[in-house]
C-alpha cells in the first residue's frame, strides 16, 4: 500500500508549494526505488550503490547549496523534507546523503577556496565523487578536541598521521575531509581541515565488522600513515574546533528531520497491521484500547516533532537558528523515533522481528542515530549549559566539575548514569518560613565526571580544593557546619540531609562497607543538635608514608587542630564520665554517636597514632571540606 503520510495537524498547510512538490517527488521515489530493495540490502549488509546516481540526478546531494556549483539550491525546509523521506526508507540511505551534503560539501563550500569549490562541489553533487568526513577517532568521540591525528608542514606539503573511526562512506569514498591538529597535541585551536584523496599513498580504509545497526550503510575505519597532501588541499577558512562543529550542526539538522521519517514509517506500519490483525472473537487488535493508546501516543509525539523541525527550518532559512536549538531538535526527535519504533515492534508481536516488517530495522538503526552526531546525553548537556549559563563557570573553563551545589555544576560525561536527588531532607533555607525547605529539594545531582577531558575529578568548583588536571583533594582543616552559620549557605548539610552520593557512587567514595540503616529502613540520622558528625564518609586516599615521630609527640594538640572546634578531644576512648558533644567524642569512645555513616579503613598516617593510643584522631586529609559550600568532595570516575 502506498504511503499516505502522517499529518494530524495539517502541517502540509504550512509548507510552500515548492516544498510540497519536493516532498511528493521524494516520497514517490522512495516508494518505487527504495522500499523494494532495502530489505535485501539490510540482510546482506550492503549499501545500495545503485541508488547513488538517481539520488544525484534528482538533486538530493547538497540540495541546500547554491545552484552555481551544480546543487539544487533549495531552502532548508525542503532539504529537511528530503532527509525525512530518505530516512523513512532507511537510516543508512539518509546517512549517505547527509554525509555527502552536510559533512563533505558544506565544509568545502564554507571553508574552502573558490578553486576548491569549483573542483569538488560539482563532482560531489553529481555523484561522480563520493566523500566522507574524518573527525571521530577510536579514543575520542564526544570529545573531538582531544584528537591525536596530526598534520605537520613539510615544505609545500602537509604530512598526516592518525586514525579515524565510525566513518560513513569511508570504504567507497573518493575524497575525505580530514580534521587534524597542526600544532601541539593538546592545542584544539590548531585543528584544520584537509581535503585528502583516498588514493594517496598511506591512506587506507577498512570496513567496520560486527555491526548490529545500520547494516545497509558503509561504515569504516580510516588510517593515515605519512599521507602527503599539497598545501592547496588545506581548507583555508578552517580553524579550531568550531569549524568541524559547524559541520556537525548542519548534519544534526538533517538528522532531526530524518528521525521524523523513521517514526512515520513505524507508525504507518503499526496502524495498518493493527487494522488487519484479527484476534479475540474476530475483532482487529486496533479495536482494543491498549493498542489505541499506543497508537495515540505515537501520533502525538510525531506531531510535536513535525512542528519542532518545521519551526527550526524556518529559523535556519531566516539565519537566526542557534546550534543549541538544533541540539534540542536532534535530541528530542531521535529519542521520539526510538520510542515509536519500539512500540511499533511490540504491537506487531512476533512478526515485529521479521525483516519483512520495518519496525525492527528502524529500531536497530535508530540506536546508532541516537549516538552519532552528538549523543543524547551530550545534547542534554549543551541545552543545560545554555539554559543555566553554567558553561561560563570557572570550573568548566578549567576542566573541573563540582560535586557541591547543583548550581555549581558545569559539565559532565556523555555516559552519565541515573541521577540522584539532592537534599531530600534538609534544614530550612534562611527566610523560607517553613521547615525542610531547601533550594536543592527536588533537583537532581549531576553525574560527576569530565566529559571533555575524560580525567578523574573529585575537586570543588569553588577552587578551595582545586587540583589542576584532577586528582585527590588537598588536605585542609575540617570545618563542620554549625547552626546559623551564614557561611555554610544552602549547600550546608543539616540534620539528616543527604550528600547526594548514593549507591555505586557512595561505594566509589567510601572505603569500607555500605552505610548501615536504622530500624525504619532509612539511613541513620546525623547527631543531635543538627551538627554533622566527624564520622563522615571518608575520601579514599592513596597510601601515605607515616609522618616523622617528631610530629607525634603532642597528639592532644594535633587532635584539637584536626577537630577544628577549639575544645580538647579526649584520646584513648575514655571521656572521664563527661557526656561529650558528638563532634568532640573521639572515635574510640565507648558510647558511639548516633550517626552511623561508614568509617573507612585507617590510612598509613592514622596507624602510628592508634599505636600511641590516639584512637580518636582522624587526619584532615580524610575530612577535607570546601569552606564555601561545606561539601566533602570525592573522587568519582567519569562516565
Amino acid at each position: 500500500m502506498t504511503f499516505q503520510g502522517v499529518d494530524y495537524y495539517d502541517v502540509d498547510g504550512m509548507l510552500e508549494p515548492e516544498e510540497r512538490a519536493v516532498r511528493d517527488m521524494v516520497r514517490g521515489w522512495v516508494e518505487e526505488e527504495v522500499m523494494p530493495i532495502i530489505q535485501r540490502h539490510y540482510v546482506d549488509k550492503t549499501f545500495p550503490t545503485e541508488l547513488i546516481s538517481p539520488m544525484a540526478e534528482l538533486g538530493f546531494l547538497g540540495a541546500n547549496l547554491p545552484e552555481k556549483y551544480g546543487c539544487a539550491g533549495l531552502n532548508n525546509v525542503a532539504y529537511g523534507i528530503i532527509m525525512q523521506e530518505l530516512e523513512r526508507g532507511d537510516s543508512g540511505l539518509r546517512s549517505f546523503a547527509s554525509v555527502q551534503g552536510a559533512l563533505v560539501m558544506y565544509p568545502i563550500h564554507a571553508f574552502g577556496s573558490e578553486e576548491q569549490r569549483q573542483t569538488w562541489l560539482p563532482a560531489l553533487a553529481s555523484g561522480e565523487k563520493i566523500g566522507c568526513f574524518g573527525l571521530t577517532e577510536p579514543d575520542f568521540g564526544s570529545n573531538p578536541g582531544g584528537m591525536l591525528t596530526r598534520a605537520v608542514k613539510d615544505g609545500d606539503e602537509w604530512v598526516l598521521n592518525g586514525a579515524k573511526m565510525w566513518i560513513t562512506n569511508g570504504s567507497m569514498a573518493d575524497v575525505a575531509v580530514v580534521w587534524a591538529k597542526t600544532g601541539e597535541v593538546d592545542d584544539a585551536g590548531s585543528i584544520r581541515g584537509f581535503i585528502v584523496e583516498t588514493d594517496r599513498d598511506g591512506f587506507s580504509a577498512k570496513d567496520q565488522k560486527g555491526k548490529l545497526s545500520l547494516l545497509a550503510s558503509d561504515t569504516s575505519e580510516l588510517v593515515l600513515q605519512d599521507v602527503r597532501v599539497p598545501d592547496a588541499n588545506l581548507l583555508p577558512g578552517s580553524g579550531g574546533l568550531k569549524s568541524p562543529l559547524m559541520c556537525l550542526t548542519q548534519a544534526r539538522y538533517g538528522i532531526a528531520w530524518g528521525a521524523v521519517g523513521a517514526a512515520m514509517a513505524c507508525y504507518d506500519e503499526a496502524v495498518s497491521y493493527a487494522g488487519n490483525r484479527v484476534q479475540f472473537g474476530g475483532k482487529p487488535i486496533a479495536a482494543t484500547q491498549i493498542q489505541q493508546v499506543r497508537l495515540a501516543e505515537m501520533l502525538t509525539e510525531i506531531t510535536k516533532a513535525q512542528l519542532l523541525v518545521l519551526r527550526l527550518g524556518r529559523l535556519k532559512d531566516a539565519g537566526t537558528m542557534r546550534p543549541q536549538q538544533v541540539s534540542m531538535a536532534k535530541r528530542n526527535n531521535v529519542n521520539m523515533a526510538c520510542e515509536c519504533a519500539r512500540e511499533a515492534r511490540r504491537l506487531l508481536g512476533a512478526n515485529g522481528i521479521l525483516v519483512e516488517y520495518q519496525a525492527m530495522r528502524h529500531m536497530a538503526n535508530l540506536e546508532s542515530v541516537y549516538t552519532y552526531e552528538g549523543t543524547h546525553d551530550v545534547h542534554g548537556l549543551i541545552l543545560g549549559q545554555d539554559i543555566t549559563g553554567a558553561g561560563d563557570h570557572p570550573g568548566v573553563r578549567g576542566g573541573l566539575l563540582s560535586v557541591c551545589h547543583p548550581a555549581d555544576f558545569g559539565g559532565g560525561s556523555a555516559g552519565a548514569g541515573p541521577r540522584r536527588r539532592l537534599g531530600r531532607r534538609s534544614r530550612a533555607a534562611p527566610g523560607s518560613g517553613r521547615r525542610g525547605a531547601h533550594p536543592d529539594r527536588g533537583r537532581r545531582a549531576p553525574h560527576v565526571g569530565d566529559g571533555l577531558s575524560g580525567k578523574l575529578h573529585g575537586v570543588c568548583a569553588h577552587g578551595a580544593l582545586r587540583i589542576p588536571g584532577g586528582g585527590w583533594p588537598v588536605p585542609v582543616r575540617a570545618q563542620p557546619a554549625l547552626p546559623g552559620d551564614a557561611a555554610a549557605g544552602p549547600g550546608a548539610r543539616g540534620r539528616g540531609q543527604s550528600t547526594g552520593l548514593g549507591g555505586a557512587r557512595r561505594r566509589a567514595v567510601v572505603r569500607g562497607a555500605a552505610p548501615r540503616r536504622s530500624r525504619g529502613g532509612s539511613p541513620a540520622r546525623a547527631s543531635r543538635g543538627g551538627l554533622p558528625s566527624l564520622r563522615a564518609r571518608r575520601v579514599a586516599l592513596p597510601p601515605l608514608a607515616p609522618p616523622a615521630r617528631s610530629r607525634l609527640r603532642r597528639p592532644a594538640e594535633l587532635a584539637r587542630r584536626v577537630a577544628g572546634r577549639g575544645r580538647p578531644v579526649v584520646p584513648g576512648g575514655r571521656h572521664g564520665g563527661r557526656r561529650l558533644d558528638p563532634v568532640d567524642r573521639p572515635f574510640g569512645a565507648t558510647r558511639r554517636p548516633r550517626s552511623r555513616a561508614p568509617v573507612g579503613r585507617l590510612t598509613a598516617l592514622d596507624r602510628p597514632l592508634r599505636r600511641r593510643g590516639e584512637a580518636g584522631v582522624r587526619t584532615a586529609q580524610a575530612r577535607a571540606v570546601c569552606p564555601t559550600c561545606r561539601r566533602r568532595p570525592g573522587r568519582i570516575a567519569a562516565g
